[in-house]
C-alpha cells in the first residue's frame, strides 16, 4: 500500500491569525532561549538541552509541553549545524 502525500496551503482569517501570533512569538522566543544556552555551553545534544532548559521554559511561556520540545528539537537541529560548520571552517 502506497502512502501519498499532499501539501495544501491553509486560509486562515485576520481573527484566527490574531489568536495563533502569540503562540508562533513565544515559540520562537524559546527556539532562541535554547538556542542561547546551547551556543553558549558548546551543547547540541538534545537530551541535554531538555535537562537545561525544560522547566524554565515551560515556567516562561504558556506553550503546550510539546511546543516547548519541538522548539528544542529545531534548536538542537540548528546548533548541531552551526557547530558542524564552525568546525568545517576551522579545519
Amino acid at each position: 500500500m502506497a502512502t501519498l502525500t499532499i501539501k495544501i496551503k491553509i486560509q486562515i482569517t485576520d481573527e484566527q491569525k490574531k489568536a495563533f501570533d502569540p503562540t508562533s512569538e513565544q515559540y520562537t522566543e524559546s527556539f532562541n532561549r535554547i538556542a542561547d544556552i546551547g551556543w553558549n555551553k558548546g551543547i547540541k545534544n538534545g537530551v541535554e538541552l531538555h535537562k537545561l532548559s525544560y522547566e524554565s521554559e515551560r515556567a516562561k511561556t504558556n506553550l503546550p509541553s510539546q511546543l516547548v520540545c519541538s522548539a528544542r528539537m529545531k534548536a538542537s537541529e540548528c546548533l548541531k549545524s552551526a557547530f558542524a560548520l564552525q568546525k568545517k571552517a576551522k579545519t
